[in-house]
């Protein structure tokens, strides 16, 4: 299992790539960088695997923080608001690159997020949950593969409707 905070947790004394390979330590030298490299490819960042946090945007840290999440190959990936602390147009950003990456890897997500518009992009079922229980389960009706364009589409305006109702 794969985790990744809200705020990305980086280490700031280690670099991209130590901060990547931070739970690979039953790898020899080799294969750690060799894997390492292989998931700076795969976040976006290759070339920037020598730099430290404080050199990088907001969403090239989150990008890092999940680099390190899959790094050891996890069936399951747990998301913990992973794109609170960016600005919309970062986030519509790191929503695109995580439905390709989640695509690429074909693993099993439980993201928890208050958007609901990251809820319908990214998900193919909604669990709502108020205080510790789950109060009503939504099957996505968009098919895959999708991209953000279905926010502009009646079905989506409608959906995120029926979703703001049962929140209130």
């Amino acid at each position: 299992i794969g985790f990744c905070f809200q705020n990305h947790s980086l280490f700031y004394w280690m670099t991209v790539a130590e901060n990547i390979g931070f739970g690979l330590s039953n790898m020899n030298n080799a294969t750690k960088k060799c894997t390492v490299n292989e998931i700076l490819k795969k976040i976006d960042l290759l070339g920037y695997g020598n730099k430290y946090p404080n050199e990088l945007s907001g969403g090239q840290m989150q990008r890092v923080a999940l680099g390190r999440a899959i790094a050891y190959n996890p069936n399951v990936l747990l998301l913990d608001e992973p794109f609170s602390s960016l600005d919309i147009f970062t986030r519509d950003l790191m929503m695109d690159w995580l439905i390709k990456l989640i695509s690429d890897l074909k693993i099993t997500v439980v993201m928890v997020t208050h958007y609901l518009d990251e809820a319908l992009v990214l998900a193919d079922r909604i669990f709502i949950l108020k205080e510790k229980k789950i109060l009503n389960i939504v099957n996505v009706p968009f098919l895959k593969p999708r991209t953000q364009a279905i926010r502009y589409t009646k079905q989506f305006q409608k959906s995120k409707q029926e979703l703001s109702d049962l929140l209130n």
